[in-house]
C-alpha cells in the first residue's frame, strides 16, 4: 500500500510540473480550461478523477518493455488534454517497464530497438500522420515491434477518404459521399447534386475544413479552385489538390452521436450543433446520457469491422430517414475528464452481454482501458 501511494504522488508530482512549466502561456491555459468548463486547480489533480485499471498477468509471461511517446509536446494546454500522462499512470500501477522514447529524433531506430511495444497518440495533423504511417510501419514490419496505435489503425486515422472507402468495402451504413479525382466527374456530380452539400477535406477535426456549399456556381468554383492552383486549408502548409470530398447534408438532425468503444466497453455523448450552425463536432456543446441501442449496435459492427483497438465512431440520424449512419471514425478523441458516458447523471459504461448493453458505474481514462486490451493481446501473442 505505502508502494502504491508513494507511485501514485510521483506520477502527480509530475503531472502538476507538467501543467505549471507552461507559465508564458497562462492566458492561453486558463482559456481553454474555461471554455471546457474546468479549473487550473481541479486539472492539477485531474488523474485521481478515475479508478486504476488493473491488468492480470499470467506467472509465465514477461512483462514487455514500453516505449513511451509523449505527445502535444509544443501544446500550451499539454497536460490537460495529453494521453501520456494517463498511459504513464497505468504502466506504473501495473508494474510495467518503460521508458520515454523521443520518436522524432534522427536516431529513433536505434531508439526504438530496445523496446518490445511502442505507445504512440499519433497528433491529427497531417504533417504528424504522415510522420507516424512511416515509422509505424517500419517499427511493426522491419523490426517486428508491436505498435499502439497499429499501422493498419493509423493509416485511416484522420484520413476521411480512406475511411470512407473501408465503409463502403464492408458495407457499412454511412452517410451518402462522393469522392473522385477527376475534375470532369466532380463537375457531372454537382449539376444533379441536391443542395446543400457539405464539402470536407480529408484531414480535419472538430468541425475544422467543413464546409456547407448551397449552389451548383459555389460548387463549381470550389472544383475548379481544386482541380486547378489548389485550395487553401485551415493547415498552412497544404492544400486539398486534386480530390473533392461531398457528403449529403443530413436535415432535420440537431445533434450527432461519438461512440467510443474499448473491448467490450461502450462509452459515448451527443454532441449538439450551436445556432445557426449545421456542424455539431466542434459546438463543444455535449450531453452525456443513456444511448439508443441501434446507434451502439451500428458501433458495434464498425469496429468490429475496422479491427481497431479503441475506435470512436460518430452517427447521425435524421428524423426523415429513420435511421442511424455513419459520418466518419476516430482511433484517437479529445478527452477531457474521465467520464465519458453518463447515465442518469452516473458516470460509467455499457457492457455488452448476452445481445444486449448493460450500464456499468465507474470512472476511467479510456486510455488506460485502451493500454490493458493492448497488454492483452501481448499476453495472447506471447502464448503462441
Amino acid at each position: 500500500m505505502k508502494w502504491k501511494c508513494k507511485m501514485k504522488s510521483k506520477v502527480i508530482l509530475r503531472f502538476k510540473q507538467e501543467i505549471l512549466s507552461f507559465k508564458s502561456f497562462e492566458n492561453i491555459k486558463n482559456k481553454y480550461l474555461i471554455n471546457r468548463g474546468m479549473t487550473l486547480e481541479n486539472n492539477l489533480n485531474i488523474l485521481d478523477d478515475a479508478e486504476y485499471v488493473k491488468t492480470d498477468w499470467p506467472k509465465e509471461n514477461k512483462k514487455p518493455y514500453v516505449g513511451l511517446v509523449k505527445d502535444f509536446f509544443y501544446s500550451p494546454v499539454t497536460p490537460m488534454i495529453a494521453y501520456w500522462p494517463k498511459y504513464q499512470r497505468y504502466l506504473e500501477h501495473n508494474d510495467i517497464p518503460y521508458e520515454f522514447l523521443n520518436i522524432y529524433g534522427s536516431n529513433w531506430i536505434e531508439k526504438s530497438k530496445k523496446f518490445d511495444i511502442i505507445i504512440w497518440h499519433t497528433e491529427s495533423g497531417p504533417a504528424t500522420q504522415w510522420d507516424a504511417k512511416t515509422k509505424i510501419y517500419l517499427l511493426e514490419k522491419h523490426l517486428g515491434k508491436q505498435c499502439h496505435p497499429t499501422f493498419g489503425e493509423v493509416w485511416f486515422y484522420e484520413d476521411k477518404i480512406r475511411q470512407y472507402y473501408l465503409f463502403k468495402i464492408n458495407n457499412i451504413p454511412a452517410v451518402d459521399t462522393f469522392i473522385s479525382n477527376e475534375r470532369e466527374e466532380s463537375f457531372g456530380f454537382v449539376e444533379s447534386a441536391k443542395y446543400p452539400i457539405v464539402s470536407k477535406i480529408a484531414t480535419g477535426s472538430g468541425s475544422s475544413g467543413v464546409e456547407l456549399i448551397t449552389n451548383k456556381r459555389m460548387a463549381r468554383k470550389y472544383i475548379n479552385k481544386v482541380f486547378g492552383s489548389g485550395r487553401g486549408t485551415y493547415w498552412t502548409y497544404l492544400k486539398q489538390k486534386n480530390y473533392v470530398y461531398f457528403q449529403e447534408f443530413v436535415s432535420n438532425a440537431l445533434y450527432d452521436l461519438r461512440i467510443i468503444i474499448i473491448g467490450n466497453r461502450y462509452f459515448g455523448y451527443f454532441r449538439h450543433r450551436t445556432k445557426n450552425d449545421f456542424r455539431a463536432s466542434g459546438s463543444g456543446i455535449l450531453e452525456k446520457k443513456a444511448i439508443p441501442k441501434e446507434a451502439l449496435l451500428l458501433a458495434k459492427e464498425v469496429k468490429e469491422k475496422l479491427e481497431a483497438t479503441t475506435l470512436a465512431v460518430d452517427v447521425i440520424k435524421s428524423e426523415d430517414q429513420g435511421e442511424y449512419k455513419v459520418i466518419e471514425a476516430s482511433i484517437f478523441v479529445r478527452v477531457d475528464t474521465a467520464e465519458q458516458l453518463k447515465v442518469d447523471e452516473i458516470a460509467g459504461y455499457y457492457e455488452y452481454c448476452n445481445d444486449d448493453f448493460v450500464f456499468k458505474p465507474g470512472k476511467y481514462w479510456i486510455q488506460e482501458l485502451s493500454l490493458n486490451e493492448v497488454m492483452i493481446n501481448w499476453i495472447r501473442n506471447s502464448k503462441k
